[in-house]
């Protein structure tokens, strides 16, 4: 018999925040107390394994995360838009600190600009 979808996310959300709010902190408070008994190298400390298998989840959606902003960066920064205004609208979730570079097309050159002389079917690179 197979229990019903509701509470199969009922079991994920209870066990996140079970791992967020429960053991995350237990653990790091362990590692914290066991430095006193068993002192780490000079230079370093104790601390969670960021593989354990019940904290995984979190890394896979902190990686979608990190590529769903990457995805929004990208044709911000094609647009024309400053990369580090970029980036901070992006980070901070605010539109608004967005600024246009006045450059358009992939290319970000100026309007107007003459296209570069070319050898041979190549682009000249400065260097």
């Amino acid at each position: 018999m197979q229990g019903s979808s509701l509470n199969a996310g009922n079991f994920n959300s209870a066990r996140r925040l079970m791992a967020d709010k429960t053991l995350w902190h237990l653990w790091s408070n362990v590692a914290g107390s066991l430095e006193t008994l068993v002192p780490p190298p000079k230079g370093s400390r104790l601390w969670i394994d960021s593989n354990i298998p019940f904290l995984r989840e979190d890394r896979k959606d902190a990686a979608e995360i990190q590529q769903l902003k990457a995805t929004t960066i990208r044709p911000l920064v094609d647009a024309g838009y400053d990369a580090q205004t970029v980036v901070a609208a992006v980070e901070s979730e605010d539109m608004t600190l967005l600024k246009h570079s006045g450059l358009f097309s992939v290319q970000l050159q100026e309007p107007g600009t003459p296209t570069p002389a070319s050898t041979n079917g190549t682009v000249p690179m400065e260097v």
